[in-house]
């Protein structure tokens, strides 16, 4: 398949070839270091091109087909051109039915793969990786646009008719019909499609609690504020504008900034393999904890426990990485007590308070009124309240913090990323 360029400026001349990349880099770096810092990538934006920003001088020295067979053998984890590969692979193949085979027991019991079965797998995931990288190269020498990869039933009519090209362009783009809320997206995407949860993984993850977008306003609002992420990258993301589609620009700033990085490939080799499990995990623990809810009696919910833990104990039986996996939440819930902490410093700093001011008055009340629930729960614990007594409380607290977060998108996005993993909404 054949992708249209992410460079919105695909069609303006640019110069090219050692002739010219050798004087711009001199004029580029005396700029830079003379005027301002950002002056010298302004030059080579206009006249190498903006994907030629932060490229070495060997990278513009070199003709674009050694320029890729460099890349191809590039074996960095993250952003070369083989973790690139890899992670489409690993996506397609779990996507296709052709993962770590599934077998059971007599008891119906899932049995863990042999060593056999796991090397096999390692062998298709080598095999498709080294096919996307060879497509790339050598389509690259005629192709009229960037080539990749496809399965045949990324290409269904509804997808086609709605003016997408695969399964991940579609669940991007409703994602952005539910305003970001993952949750929310997900869960429609396993009633549509619940064969292709792997393509709800994302290649790059964020590097804050927030979430954000990658617009235009976005990546402008970073740049203006750039002092400010440095010394509050977890608060100053909370304001990011959310507004705008795609723009490759503001892609790169976050990317420069530290605020977004591409996964490892064994970290996201763990996340496509227990993609469908854990939503299965997490099903299963919603209908527990939802049933548990309305259980009068301290036996009738102490059984209720013990069935859960049971099921559980079963099915991390057969799945280890699915158990690694939710381990990795006790690594999430401290990142966000951190975010809470830098949150709580950046809106008693009177330095930046008029940075999007009425959003930041929001967030105080947010961050207020979670401390006071906080204090309260910590008084009734020691005091032997009653357990109603702290669900009231907790049960009060969401609700007015969904109130308050219902103000804009950031305050929506600071509740689902932040205060409602806190409080388990």
């Amino acid at each position: 398949m054949l992708s249209p360029s992410l460079n919105t400026e695909s069609w303006l001349p640019t110069f090219s070839g050692p002739a010219a990349a050798l004087p711009i880099t001199v004029i580029e770096n005396l700029t830079s270091r003379l005027f301002e810092p950002g002056m010298g990538d302004t030059i080579a934006r206009y006249t190498l091109g903006q994907y030629a920003v932060g490229t070495s001088l060997v990278s513009r020295f070199m003709p674009a087909h050694v320029n890729r067979f460099l890349n191809a053998m590039d074996q960095d984890e993250r952003n070369s051109q083989y973790a690139s590969a890899y992670r489409k692979a690993v996506t397609y193949l779990e996507a296709a039915g052709h993962g770590i085979p599934k077998r059971y027991d007599d008891a119906g019991q899932l049995i863990q793969p042999s060593t056999g079965e796991l090397e096999e797998y390692r062998q298709r995931v080598a095999n498709a990786t080294r096919s996307i990288l060879a497509t790339r190269f050598v389509f690259g020498f005629f192709a009229p646009a960037s080539p990749s990869v496809q399965l045949k039933s990324d290409m269904q009519e509804w997808i086609r008719d709605a003016g997408q090209a695969n399964f991940k362009q579609t669940f991007n783009a409703l994602r952005e019909q539910y305003d970001g809320d993952y949750d929310a997206a997900i869960k429609r995407w396993i009633e549509l499609y619940p064969n292709a949860v792997p393509y709800t993984v994302t290649e790059s993850e964020r590097k804050t609690v927030a979430f954000f977008d990658y617009a235009d306003e976005s990546g402008k609002f970073v740049e203006q504020n750039a002092k400010m992420f440095e010394k509050y990258p977890e608060a100053a993301a909370f304001l990011i504008p959310h507004k705008g589609g795609f723009s490759f620009d503001a892609y790169k700033t976050m990317a420069d900034m530290g605020l977004r990085s591409n996964k490892r490939v064994e970290d996201y080799l763990r996340e496509v393999q227990t993609a469908s499990d854990l939503q299965t995990y997490y099903q299963k623990r919603n209908e527990y904890e939802e049933t548990l809810k309305f259980t009068g009696s301290d036996f009738a919910r102490s059984l209720l426990r013990q069935q859960f833990n049971d099921w559980k104990a079963r099915f991390f039986a057969g799945r280890p990485l699915v158990q690694e996996e939710l381990n990795q939440g006790a690594e999430k819930q401290i990142k966000r007590l951190q975010a809470l902490d830098d949150l709580e410093k950046f809106l008693a700093d009177p330095t930046y308070r008029n940075i999007r001011k009425d959003t930041q008055d929001v967030l105080r009340q947010m961050v207020s009124l979670y401390g006071t629930y906080k204090s309260q729960r910590e008084i009734f614990e020691l005091t032997g309240s009653g357990r109603d007594l702290i669900t009231f409380t907790k049960d009060s607290t969401i609700q007015r913090l969904r109130e308050l977060a219902k103000y804009n998108e950031n305050t929506q996005a600071a509740y689902d990323a932040l205060f409602g993993r806190l409080l388990d909404d």
